[in-house]
């Protein structure tokens, strides 16, 4: 419809579209597409997948390197709905919403620290894997997080070489950097939480203060006080994805059947028990007031 109308339009198809597939891929093509971002949940580690797709289209296509979700979650197409229409322009929420898919997930990850590595995320030394089959463009996520941050993770794809924790490229808090706040920064944000206070459902005051103490452990509102909960040695990951390829990749394979990342994990996942605990704690606690309804009930 578009590019019947506006032939120099530059249709690009997102993540979102959930494309993982050369069928798929090949009838956006056919529709008019000029670029398509392939679905990472599904194809970043699936290499025949990206082998076929490639090879089913002359569109250009991009790879999400650093998202940070568990492979081939079955939340994602709800958790995809509800960022959207809890982030739309002239939502009554402004954005604000307790995440129900973050907090039942990041749950899952400390309770299961392979799970950090069960992921969708590419690493910086990784990429050339993915030029071999024919992939020059890569997109990195995270336009909510701090410049500095951005301009980090930019550095470090583009030298293809991280020394350090991988959660900070691939995960949207907990950042050891702490960002400059602008005055108009603050101002924006107070605006959004009051509008949100205005036409929310009744909240639980206390549900409402243990989400934001969870935010301010896991470094959502600010840069970590001490050690980052979570340590992903970068280093320790060389070669990681060696096998899954020889193995024929992920996509079809149960991870409990295979067990290679909880091999991996025990050498390079770490866990600070100080803040597993109470973060776990706090996590599951609000998960059920969210299933239940407890957390909007005053």
């Amino acid at each position: 419809f578009l590019k019947s109308r506006h032939r120099q339009a530059w249709v690009k198809i997102s993540v979102f579209a959930q494309v993982g597939d050369a069928r798929k891929a090949r009838q956006w093509e056919d529709m008019g597409a000029d670029e398509i971002v392939l679905d990472s949940l599904l194809v970043n580690r699936d290499f025949k997948a990206l082998e076929e797709i490639r090879s089913a289209v002359k569109i250009s296509l991009q790879l999400l390197v650093n998202n940070n979700c568990y492979y081939g979650c079955s939340l994602s197409p709800y958790h995809m709905n509800v960022i959207a229409a809890g982030s739309r322009l002239g939502s009554k929420t402004s954005g604000f919403l307790p995440d129900y898919c973050y907090l039942h997930c990041t749950g899952k990850k400390l309770r299961d620290p392979a799970r950090y590595l069960m992921a969708d995320w590419i690493r910086p030394e990784d990429l050339s894997l993915y030029e071999e089959l024919g992939y020059d463009n890569f997109k990195l996520a995270g336009r909510n997080m701090p410049a500095e941050v951005l301009i980090k993770r930019m550095k470090a794809y583009a030298e293809r070489q991280y020394d350090g924790n991988l959660l900070d490229l691939v995960q949207d808090f907990g950042c050891p950097e702490k960002p400059a706040q602008s005055l108009w920064t603050w101002r924006s944000k107070m605006k959004s939480l009051l509008v949100w206070l205005r036409y929310s459902a009744p909240l639980n005051p206390a549900a409402w203060f243990r989400l934001l103490s969870l935010n301010s452990k896991q470094g959502f509102l600010s840069a970590p006080r001490l050690e980052p909960p979570v340590y992903v040695d970068n280093r320790a990951l060389d070669g990681f994805l060696g096998p899954i390829i020889r193995m024929g990749g992920c996509r079809n394979k149960l991870c409990e059947d295979c067990n290679y990342c909880n091999k991996i994990a025990s050498k390079a996942v770490i866990v600070r028990e100080a803040s597993r605990t109470p973060i776990l704690n706090a996590q599951e606690a609000l998960v059920r007031e969210i299933e239940s309804g407890d957390f909007w009930r005053l």
